[in-house]
């Protein structure tokens, strides 16, 4: 009666997966760094998660395939099995030249193969939550 359906992203305990995103922020939006809030869960088990996030901006006319920014990981602890966990990055360094209008592609991914990465089962990606800095003025992108 009270149960909650929602989608996620199962994520091995015993090999590197990885899901992806793209967007384009506001054009309040600084082109700077910005931060991940991972949402997640567990069926069962204890331990910790290592999730990794990185970005890229392509701009009009850049290839498609560009290189990843650099990674940046955090370990979370799971408090208990079913229960919503929250996992704050630091600062993410999107890679290209980003800049107001962007595409910007996302790769969240679980680092089980780290050795702070130590819960046996699934972790389940229910969503994310960007964080960014706006300007002081508005942008004239379009």
């Amino acid at each position: 009666a009270t149960k909650q359906n929602f989608d996620a992203f199962d994520l091995d305990a015993s090999a590197a997966e990885y899901t992806h995103f793209a967007l384009s922020l506001p054009e309040q939006w600084e082109a700077g760094t910005v931060k991940v809030k991972v949402y997640w869960t567990a069926a069962s088990g204890s331990g910790s998660v290592v999730w990794g996030v990185q970005a890229v901006a392509c701009s009009d006319d850049d290839a498609m395939d560009a290189t990843w920014g650099t990674a940046v990981t955090v370990t979370d602890t799971v408090l208990s099995a079913n229960d919503c966990h929250i996992a704050t990055t630091g600062a993410i360094t999107i890679g290209g030249s980003p800049t107001v209008g962007d595409l910007i592609y996302f790769q969240i991914y679980r680092d089980a193969t780290s050795g702070s990465d130590t819960l046996t089962v699934d972790a389940r990606l229910l969503g994310i939550k960007l964080q960014y800095v706006e300007s002081a003025t508005e942008s004239s992108a379009w």
